[in-house]
């Protein structure tokens, strides 16, 4: 049985990705929200497992993660546990957890989390258990189904062992022990096993046929539901021997990389983990439908205007108010017909192409709104967009296509260049491409529908779909470096220098984005790096920050001191590039024989810091007031004999 990587508590679901333990709050089930999280150390992370909405139990490598979620929105590992193999399934049933690994299980008692105690191992027996009654199933090789008797977990007892009937040998992907019945989803259907004695199993009828592709099975009443390939699927089970399909919800997008992970069922709605958690209303079976959904993180393209973060998540274009740039809130969203893989903000249009080789055009006039105003569906997109005046330039399977889109409602193909390769940037009338062969192109687009390449030049190892371009340079990602090209000349571009460390490029396959503001270059893959280049042909390190995320940064937009990166699961990332100096209010003082008298004003409900310093130095805070509006007055009672003291107030 595949380990199952979402636990259901309460109001909330807890998953795991590569490194990271998610809570979702799905109080309103048509709007589930990420509430919590946290990312132990860059460090794997499996199957997970809820023990009364206290303690989340998470495998990974040789040990057991305990994290405290008492409080759901600040989950935080309290301990760890050591075990003996690597591991990768965990089920609980009352006080014990029951772990998985390559040819064991290793039973916890879990009473005490702070100090769980191993009190039993069963050898050449693995996989994730479904409990029932007294008995607990598990699923070995070759489809290999074994039986324990769990009412002492400290002396189990294998009271059978039997290959699932009806099904080919290493099929079966999931199953659920409930009642009187095993229900098994295998490589190509689903089928219901007679348990009543679990000695003796019985198959109950030949089942039905599902596409492959699929991980995630729930059974609730008379309906089982399980993923198969794109599609949610709610089966009747009211009947064992003849279970029959009830209903269907397509939930995938075609990417067969990406496929749901896991369902829960609680009341009326079912939830699949599927690249973030989508959530159907299944009251009624024959029609079950998406009525909410919490992608977190796959942003991979972001830009920026005016006030607003226009982001790429999987299959949705996010609209992200960032005038408060310290709490971002979502503020539109336009779902596309597939996963995005480039994107081009051009007020007031966003044009995105996606995987299922569509060019779509946005209108983003009322952002809150966003609205499609144009299609074109007739390429097989790239990874690479640029647009240009009236034009589009994308990547497609058989060359570079160029789209002429003056009239947004209707998008028409006017030209091509095979083997144009990927438009990764675009200045004046040429644009840049880079082809499979590591080579990047000039691209002579002053007549857009003749174009011709006018020259090319080799980089080792670079796989951009976008370059940046300042003065008289691109600036082009590869494989730990950073290539900088003359390109004064179209017609004769030189490599004019490149940068591949020290810094947080060294060691890794980036850098994956680069942005230029000023005589800066900041350079994106597992962190930020900013470097100098004044001269461009020596660029030097200025800083770098390796940020504690469980993916590369895709794309890099600074906006004065702020800085937004797409850090593909990640999300959305906002830092500080520079300290800022405190913000100093005017102040007057005045002494008497009762101290000093400070007096000054400030924004009515700001918190007011003041501070003294005895040399104009180090500066302490002596106390912290909240600002009325109008001039108030604080004392500092030292005698008039003490030492000279400097003063200042701090406002936010």
């Amino acid at each position: 049985m595949s380990p199952v990587n979402m636990a259901l508590s309460g109001n909330y679901i807890y998953t795991t990705s590569s490194d990271a333990l998610l809570v979702y709050d799905i109080t309103d089930p048509t709007h589930p929200q990420v509430v919590g999280s946290c990312r132990p150390n860059r460090s794997s992370l499996g199957a997970i497992a809820v023990s009364s909405g206290n303690y989340a139990y998470v495998t990974g490598d040789t040990m057991i993660r305990i994290f405290d979620v008492r409080d759901p929105r600040h989950p935080n590992e309290i301990t760890q546990y050591g075990t003996q193999k690597t591991t990768y399934g965990i089920s609980i049933s009352d006080n014990y957890a029951y772990v998985s690994s390559i040819n064991s299980i290793e039973i916890f008692d879990i009473r005490d989390p702070i100090k769980i105690q191993r009190v039993n191992q069963i050898q050449n027996r693995t996989g994730t258990l479904s409990f029932s009654g007294n008995y607990a199933y598990g699923l070995g090789s070759y489809d290999q189904m074994y039986v324990l008797n769990v009412i002492n977990p400290v002396q189990l007892e294998v009271l059978a062992i039997w290959n699932i009937p009806g099904i080919p040998s290493n099929s079966a992907e999931c199953f659920v022990a409930s009642g009187s019945y095993l229900y098994v989803r295998y490589s190509d259907g689903f089928l219901v096993v007679d348990i009543e004695n679990p000695a003796k199993p019985k198959l109950m009828g030949p089942g039905i046929s599902l596409t492959r592709f699929n991980r995630g099975l729930a059974v609730e009443g008379h309906y089982a539901y399980v993923n198969s390939d794109d599609d949610f699927v709610v089966i009747d089970i009211s009947a064992p021997e003849a279970p029959v399909v009830a209903g269907t919800c397509r939930i995938g997008d075609g990417d067969l990389s990406t496929k749901p992970l896991g369902i829960v069922i609680r009341g009326h709605y079912a939830y699949v983990l599927d690249d973030g958690l989508v959530v159907l209303d299944i009251s009624n079976p024959a029609e079950p439908r998406v009525v909410g959904m919490a992608r977190h993180g796959s942003t991979r393209k972001l830009d920026f205007d005016q006030s607003y973060i226009y982001a790429t998540d999987k299959g949705e274009l996010q609209i992200i108010d960032v005038s408060d740039s310290f709490n971002p809130r979502s503020i539109g969203s336009f779902a596309a017909q597939g996963e995005i893989i480039a994107m081009v903000l051009k007020n007031p249009y966003v044009y995105l192409s996606n995987r299922q080789g569509n060019l779509q055009i946005v209108d983003i006039t009322n952002p809150t709104a966003p609205k499609l105003v144009g299609e074109y569906s007739e390429i097989r997109c790239q990874s690479g967009m640029q647009v240009s005046g009236n034009y589009v330039y994308v990547a497609a399977t058989d060359g570079l296509c160029v789209i002429d889109v003056s009239d947004p409602a209707h998008p028409e193909w006017v030209g091509g260049l095979y083997k144009g390769g990927t438009p990764v940037g675009v200045k004046n009338s040429i644009l840049y491409s880079i082809t499979s062969a590591n080579t990047l192109n000039t691209i002579d687009i002053q007549d857009p529908l003749n174009t011709k390449i006018l020259s090319s030049i080799i980089l080792d190892f670079t796989f951009a779909d976008e370059i940046a371009i300042a003065d008289h340079y691109a600036y082009v990602p590869g494989i730990d470096k950073l290539w900088i090209v003359d390109i004064r000349d179209p017609l004769k571009m030189q490599i004019a220098g490149s940068y591949n460390g020290p810094g947080t490029l060294a060691g890794h396959f980036g850098p994956y984005a680069v942005t230029i503001e000023g005589n800066q270059a900041f350079v994106a893959e597992l962190g930020l790096l900013i470097l100098d280049i004044t001269d461009p042909t020596k660029p030097n390190r200025i800083a770098g920050k390796d940020f504690k995320v469980d993916d590369v940064i895709f794309k890099v937009n600074i906006q004065g001191n702020r800085a937004y990166l797409a850090a593909g699961r990640g999300g959305l990332l906002v830092c500080t590039l520079y300290p800022q100096a405190p913000r100093i209010l005017e102040q007057s003082i005045r002494t008497d024989a009762a101290g000093r008298h400070l007096v000054f004003q400030g924004q009515a409900g700001q918190t007011l810091k003041i501070q003294r310093s005895p040399e104009f130095k180090n500066w302490t805070t002596w106390q912290t007031v909240i600002a009325t509006g109008q001039e108030q007055e604080v004392v500092d009672n030292i005698p008039l004999t003490a030492s000279i003291q400097f003063y200042r107030i701090i406002a936010p």
